[in-house]
């Protein structure tokens, strides 16, 4: 699927989400071990292409 079809399928399936943290921001050293999900998450969402322009074909 098109890179910009799915970034419009995911921040409409985020949008409530994002609206609500609104200003949140990350700080990597005020993580506990519970949070390793997340910094995993984290991680993996800088390996994406940000534009359609770097997706490998």
């Amino acid at each position: 699927m098109n890179l910009r079809i799915r970034r419009r399928f995911t921040q409409a399936f985020m949008r409530y989400d994002i609206d609500k943290l609104a200003g949140v921001r990350y700080h990597p050293h005020g993580l506990t071990p519970q949070d390793r999900d997340m910094v995993d998450f984290f991680q993996w969402l800088t390996t994406l292409p940000r534009s359609e322009y770097e997706a490998t074909p």
